[in-house]
């Protein structure tokens, strides 16, 4: 079981290349990939998803890329390189020739005055080799997969200690549910005669009659089902902890089962103390949720 919730950062220096890798997870209904890749790397998107999804199945994810370059002895840094522009020089020098001769005056330059031109000297941005980049790169951004996925593994373990002692509390309230469900027939009774004695009617009410009204207000308040059904869902929730697949889709489906039996039970009762132990289930339900909404 895996939380949607984690972290992974690698950040390593291969030959001239500097890595830094950030990858980070939150929980989302589906898989949500948002990539920020240096220029370069524009085009590994799909790759690098095929990945992701061998470690994700759902969550919003944020991959941050940095790469740059390092200087090495005997190498430049960068992918710049800077090349003279003979044509350009040779240009200039024939126009400074005409210059002077036009005004009679001899001229000098520094090769500052050559570097301001900004077109003797050119930069030259080479083309890198992505899939040379790529491939250097790949082992780094599959060591920071693997810290998220490590990350996102204990904060599943963490997230399923938690529900496995909400479920326990959960199980406590109904075996007490369960204790107090035949007594709702002899405590409706009570009420009906105490009731009945009350209103002080002119003629007694037939045995039978009485009977028939508390076979049948005890019939529409009956909650074994009720109880059946919670108790499946609960097994249902445990035994999902061993999957070895995605649960969280499931658990969320469970908890709003959980949710809906544990209102009709609420309807139902005409004893406060179920009704009191129902506030407490939806209590815990509503903790069922918050947890189950990061589970993947």
């Amino acid at each position: 079981m895996k939380s949607m919730t984690g972290f992974g950062r690698c950040e390593k220096t291969l030959g001239s290349h500097h890595y830094s890798i950030e990858i980070k997870s939150v929980n989302h209904r589906f898989l949500d990939l948002r990539f920020r890749l240096p220029p370069a790397w524009t085009g590994c998107e799909p790759e690098l998803s095929e990945h992701i999804r061998q470690h994700c199945d759902r969550g919003s994810l944020d991959i941050s890329i940095r790469h740059t370059w390092t200087l090495e002895t005997g190498q430049i840094s960068g992918n710049t390189r800077f090349a003279l522009d003979e044509k350009a020089l040779s240009s200039f020098e024939e126009a400074l020739k005409t210059l002077e001769t036009r005004t009679q005056k001899k001229l000098s330059y520094q090769l500052s005055d050559l570097m301001r031109t900004g077109k003797i000297l050119v930069p030259i941005e080479a083309q890198e080799d992505k899939a040379g980049v790529f491939q250097t790169a790949l082992p780094v951004f599959k060591e920071a997969l693997k810290q998220l996925s490590l990350m996102r593994q204990r904060e599943g373990e963490a997230i399923k200690k938690v529900l496995l002692g909400v479920i326990h509390e959960m199980r406590t309230d109904l075996e007490q549910i369960t204790q107090l469900a035949p007594s709702q027939t002899q405590k409706m009774k009570e009420r009906l005669e105490t009731r009945l004695a009350q209103w002080k009617l002119g003629e007694p009410v037939e045995p039978r009659r009485l009977e028939w009204e508390i076979a049948l207000l005890a019939e529409k308040s009956d909650i074994t089902e009720e109880i059946d059904r919670l108790h499946s869902h609960f097994q249902a929730f445990t035994e999902a902890f061993e999957l070895s697949v995605p649960i969280g889709r499931k658990l969320d489906f469970l908890t709003q089962e959980l949710n809906r039996e544990v209102n009709t039970i609420a309807s139902k009762t005409s004893l406060m103390e179920i009704t009191q132990l129902t506030v407490r289930l939806k209590s815990n339900i509503e903790k069922l949720r918050e947890q189950v909404q990061n589970v993947e």
